[in-house]
């Protein structure tokens, strides 16, 4: 009974408020910048793991964090650019 119980609780506010709030933010938001903020999901994947559950990141993570974070800060820079003009 525990597990049903923990798995509906997980089911209706890990999935169901996260996924309601998520949509619900793409109507004052742009796509470009929704798309960096879901790329950033493994980041913090990674980090919130070390920081709370002590699971140190291995080198290929690191690296995918890097090349995750430059992509970002690329399309950032890039969408900045294009408001310039």
């Amino acid at each position: 009974m525990y597990v049903i119980l923990l798995l509906i609780v997980t089911g209706i506010v890990h999935t169901a408020l996260a996924l309601f709030l998520w949509y619900d933010s793409l109507n004052y938001i742009k796509v470009s910048t929704s798309a960096v903020f879901s790329y950033l999901d493994p980041f913090f994947a990674i980090a919130l793991g070390f920081i709370f559950l002590g699971q140190k990141p291995t080198i290929m993570q690191i690296a995918g964090i890097i090349l995750i974070s430059i992509s970002g800060i690329m399309v950032s820079l890039k969408e900045s650019a294009q408001k310039s003009y």
